[in-house]
């Protein structure tokens, strides 16, 4: 289908430099690249799902379209490249990492790759990701986007939300970016790959598959390896007998050193100080 259209683009292209704008052979070239636009754009909505669709009308936005359909071929050219004999001598894509040395929530996902189902097998392991998340967390009212955004947020942790710390000892300016990007790439896995492999139909491609279970196995890495910081709840000491008995002796220091009037005794007629003396010059120097 794509080999088509671009066979039709090209001729259309060249009837504009060598026929007149109303001849019948231009206008054929044109209506059938046209006609073929639904079709194209149905195997690029399969094969690259995050790219724009192509759109019709005239020569030269067909010719735009080309770009695209570049990459559409260079991904088949690259699915052939990594296909193998399965089990069953039929053609299996393998991920570019062996499942082994991917996390084992994406390695649980082997089954499905094995059939050809390489969307379900991205959904199933995100869907893996969320749970161990909540698990390592110990939160489950959080799920998705709101529990990355959670887990890996660089400001201190909150009752009842925990943070995940990079372990290693690293400079504060790899420390902060150690802390913001994966906060950033864990939040966008669950919008631009969990999300769509659970809404979206078909098997999807194994090349683009492939490449999101390798970033899911990544964030899964950080999860499950990363140490959990969680909140403490601050001790609240009752020092104000403390403070009302040191105010009093403050107050009785400064009494005796002349600094507040004697205050009288109840019960005791007030003392007249000696002319001249004070309690300093009774006591004598200290």
């Amino acid at each position: 289908m794509l080999a088509n259209y671009r066979a039709s683009v090209e001729q259309a292209q060249n009837m504009v430099r060598t026929q007149v704008i109303w001849s019948k052979e231009r206008r054929a070239a044109l209506q059938a690249a046209n006609e073929m636009v639904p079709y194209v754009n149905a195997v690029l909505r399969e094969m690259l799902p995050d790219v724009a669709p192509i759109c019709g009308g005239y020569v030269k936005d067909h010719v735009a379209n080309l770009g695209r359909l570049n990459g559409a071929t260079a991904l088949f050219a690259a699915w052939k490249a990594i296909v193998v004999a399965g089990p069953d001598g039929g053609e299996v894509v393998p991920p570019y990492l062996p499942f082994a040395a991917m996390d084992p929530i994406v390695s649980s996902a082997a089954s499905l790759w094995e059939k050809s189902k390489y969307r379900q097998a991205v959904s199933d392991a995100a869907g893996r990701l969320n749970k161990l998340t909540q698990e390592r967390m110990g939160v489950h009212d959080l799920s998705d986007y709101n529990l990355m955004a959670m887990a890996f947020d660089p400001k201190p942790p909150q009752k009842r939300r925990p943070r995940l710390r990079c372990p290693r000892n690293l400079n504060p300016d790899t420390v902060r970016s150690m802390q913001e990007g994966p906060h950033r790439i864990a939040m966008g896995c669950m919008m631009a790959i969990r999300n769509p492999s659970t809404h979206e139909t078909g098997d999807g491609n194994p090349v683009t598959c492939a490449e999101q279970l390798a970033t899911l196995s990544m964030v899964a890495r950080w999860v499950r390896n990363w140490t959990v910081d969680r909140y403490v709840e601050p001790i609240n000491i009752d020092v104000s007998h403390a403070v009302v008995a040191y105010q009093k002796n403050l107050a009785r220091q400064r009494r005796l050193a002349g600094q507040l009037p004697q205050e009288p005794r109840t019960g005791e007629a007030e003392l007249a100080p000696v002319s001249g003396t004070s309690v300093l010059d009774d006591e004598g120097s200290r």
